[in-house]
């Protein structure tokens, strides 16, 4: 097995769209840290440093609403259309608590406290089985999974020393999914 390259000085390249929103400079909503867009793209979900999750309409480039709900800053926000056809959003803060949002209603649907920080969510499923997951990444190096309808636990995988930053996923030979996670412990896990 070949041995995973250093990512000490790795240059990062980003592709950004950028939106200007209408608002005042210097307001509560400053900076976006995590942006999610509605299936058709004319609706942006954007969270900063703060507790809201922004709803911007795209053309006219200003915020039409908010949904509140959250007591702590927002670090992670992940759409997804579940296999009914309903698209939700799922947002997680630094104090741990996962909220799962009806994304064009707004309504809050259900919550749940992980007890540590939460730094990112994903969303992945199996197409032969048609099952759905939601891996949510922690300050305390373990990745959760749950059902992403019903935020019941699925179980928890372990293998990072330390907090766990992102996901990917892939369909494997064999049929089952895949997950890899990259952590600040500088190291890549395939955990599925």
């Amino acid at each position: 097995m070949q041995a995973l390259p250093s990512f000490n000085n790795v240059q990062r390249i980003s592709c950004v769209t950028e939106l200007k929103l209408n608002r005042e400079e210097d307001s509560e909503y400053d900076t976006e840290l995590a942006a999610v867009y509605s299936e058709d793209g004319k609706v942006l979900f954007a969270v900063g440093w703060n507790s809201s999750i922004l709803i911007c309409d795209v053309q006219e480039h200003k915020i039409v609403r908010t949904f509140d709900g959250h007591a702590a800053e927002i670090c992670s926000l992940k759409g997804f259309k579940c296999k009914k056809g309903v698209q939700y959003l799922a947002s997680g803060d630094e104090d741990g608590v996962i909220i799962l949002w009806e994304m064009i209603s707004g309504s809050q649907i259900k919550s749940v406290d992980i007890g540590y920080g939460l730094l990112a969510l994903y969303y992945f499923m199996n197409e032969d089985e048609e099952t759905e997951y939601l891996a949510s990444a922690t300050n305390n190096d373990q990745i959760q999974v749950w059902n992403p309808l019903t935020l019941d636990k699925l179980g928890t995988l372990e293998g990072h020393t330390e907090g766990v930053h992102c996901f990917s996923s892939f369909l494997g030979k064999d049929g089952y999914i895949c997950l890899a996670s990259g952590s600040e412990d500088r190291s890549i896990k395939n955990l599925f």
